[in-house]
This record gives C-alpha cells, sequence and structure tokens, in this order.
C-alpha cells in the first residue's frame, strides 16, 4: 500500500440509500473558524463564512451537518452496518460522531479547525472535484504552479484524511457535493495502522 501521509483510500462500492430531499430544510448556520460551534445533536447546516482574502478563485462554501445519529437514525445505522463489515468491527466507531459534508466550488487552502483524521465517503456527486493536499504542507504548496498530491473521489469511494495537512477543494463542475465524514481525534498514522491491524490489504493511493 502506498501512503503519503495525506489520504488513503480505503475502499470502493461504499453505497448505503440516501435521500437528499430529507436536507433540504435544515436551517444554515454561518461559523466563522474560531468560533464557538452550534450544538452539533441539532439538525442543520454549519456552513463556514467566506474569508475576507483574495484569491485567484472565487470562494465556495463547505457545511457540514450536526450528528445524523439525532435526525437521520435509519441513515446512520445503515453506514455503520456497512463500516463494521468494510473496515471491521475491533475499530471502536461511535455512532453519534457521523456528519455530512456539502462543498460548493473552490475550498480554499485550510486545516481542519478540530478534527485531526476522518474517514469520508462519496455519497452524492463526489467527482465534481478535486481534493489537493500541499506536498510541503504550506500555504504556498496551492499558488501557481500548484505542487499537490490530489484525487477525486467518486461516489461510494472510502478515504481516510490527514485534514491537519494543508488541503483544498477544486471544482470541476457546478453542484453540490455530498460526502459521509467520520472525524478522529487521533493522528493519521496511529488511525491507518489501527485499520491496516485488521486487513491484511488495502487498496492502494495514486500521489
Amino acid at each position: 500500500m502506498i501512503n503519503n501521509f495525506m489520504f488513503t483510500k480505503l475502499a470502493t462500492s461504499f453505497f448505503v440509500d440516501f435521500d437528499k430531499s430529507l436536507l433540504n430544510d435544515l436551517p444554515e448556520i454561518l461559523h466563522s473558524y474560531g468560533d464557538a460551534q452550534p450544538d452539533a445533536r441539532s439538525a442543520h447546516w454549519m456552513t463556514y463564512s467566506k474569508p475576507t482574502t483574495s484569491s485567484y478563485l472565487e470562494h465556495g462554501q463547505i457545511s457540514f451537518t450536526g450528528f445524523t445519529h439525532f435526525f437521520l437514525p435509519k441513515f446512520t445505522n445503515d453506514v455503520f452496518d456497512r463500516l463494521n463489515s468494510v473496515l471491521g468491527n475491533k475499530i471502536p466507531w461511535d455512532k453519534t460522531r457521523l456528519r455530512l459534508i456539502r462543498t460548493r466550488g473552490y475550498v480554499l487552502p485550510h486545516t481542519d479547525e478540530v478534527r485531526h483524521t476522518c474517514i469520508n465517503i462519496g455519497l452524492l456527486n463526489s467527482d465534481s472535484a478535486e481534493t489537493h493536499f500541499g506536498r510541503t504542507n504550506q500555504q504556498s504548496d496551492f499558488e501557481p504552479p500548484m505542487d499537490t498530491n490530489k484525487f477525486i473521489c467518486q461516489d461510494g469511494d472510502v478515504y481516510l484524511l490527514n485534514v491537519k495537512t494543508v488541503h483544498a477543494v477544486y471544482p470541476i463542475r457546478d453542484c453540490d457535493r455530498y460526502l459521509i465524514t467520520y472525524p478522529f481525534s487521533r493522528d493519521y498514522t496511529s488511525i491507518l495502522n489501527l485499520i491496516k491491524t485488521h486487513h491484511d490489504t488495502l487498496p492502494t493511493t495514486g500521489r
């Protein structure tokens, strides 16, 4: 398995029933990096406010739901049934920590506010954007000409991401993109080693 310490593809064909209309009426809460976050037990989209700094690309948006366990219980149970079968039931999953992500357009280079590592699963329109990680973990990696590792997630793909390294999302086509996400407070290498303990082989990742 190739590991570039930024992302690893863990699995493919991870599909669960999902009705996007269930998300249509969720209230939206604007959030600035570093501010107190809304109660994750409530049903909402927490959308990061657009920064005031200039960029050579127009800023898009990234949004997180509250914990789906509280307002999409069947969906949450279906996801964890699949996680247990794909990645192993010995990993100490916590059903109350699952969220959904929605991205729109260009998400500027950043490190995650709270999370160290996460598992992202392509849910809907996953291939409408390309994810980039800076090779030297610097904002300057994203200035033309870019020096990044990158991948395009397909619906049903499962990735482990080191979100304490600088990363960004670049749009390929104009639509909302939905991902399932599960956060870890532990570092990327320890989570990857935990997963490898229960699996002799994993799909490789490109650099």
